[in-house]
Formats: C-alpha cells, sequence, structure tokens
C-alpha cells in the first residue's frame, strides 16, 4: 500500500515538474541546504561507527530545529505547487485507506 502511495506521489510530482498536460514548465523551489556534519564516533565491538548527522536526533538543538521548520516550508511550498493533481491523489488514498479500515 505504502509502495502504491509513494509511486503516486513520485508520478504526480513528475508529471507538474514536466509541465503536466496543461500546464507550463514551473521551476520548483531550492530545498534548504543541510547543516553542517559534526561527526560523532562510537565503539561498538571494536568497530569505530560515525555518525556525521547523530545531533540530528536533538530536538533541543536550535540547528536541528529551524533545519525541521525550513524544510516543513519547502515541502509545503512544493506540495502547494501540484494544486489539483494533489488535491485528486490525496482523496484516492484517502478512499483507499477507508476500504483497508473496513476490511
Amino acid at each position: 500500500m505504502m509502495r502504491w502511495i509513494l509511486a503516486s506521489l513520485s508520478l504526480v510530482v513528475a508529471t507538474v515538474a514536466a509541465g503536466g498536460p496543461a500546464r507550463t514548465a514551473t521551476a520548483f523551489p531550492t530545498p534548504p541546504p543541510l547543516p553542517s556534519p559534526s561527526p560523532v564516533t562510537e565503539n561498538f565491538f571494536g568497530t569505530n561507527v560515525s555518525d556525521p548527522y547523530r545531533y540530528f536526533e536533538d530536538m533541543s538543538n536550535p540547528v536541528v530545529v529551524d533545519f525541521f521548520k525550513n524544510q516543513n516550508a519547502y515541502t509545503r511550498s512544493v506540495l502547494d505547487m501540484l494544486g489539483a493533481p494533489r488535491q485528486r491523489l490525496f482523496q484516492r488514498i484517502k478512499q483507499l485507506d477507508n476500504v483497508v479500515a473496513s476490511v
């Protein structure tokens, strides 16, 4: 089910990005930049494992909070550009979700 939803959303985004059947090509906004990595290295059973974005787990970190707020604003702006196709997809997902819930 999730694969179908993701595939459908990808198709809608690709169609809109390509100009869609009745639309002119529209440039999508640039996504916010990823904050600089700040590696944390841990040793697991004799093997060092480095995680450059471990700090993303700390939701009290202002850098992380700002990044997610900017990412949310970016996502909203792209989804808002999809207009009617997005609404049709949303309605279809709701319809399919109701079918699964009633089984």
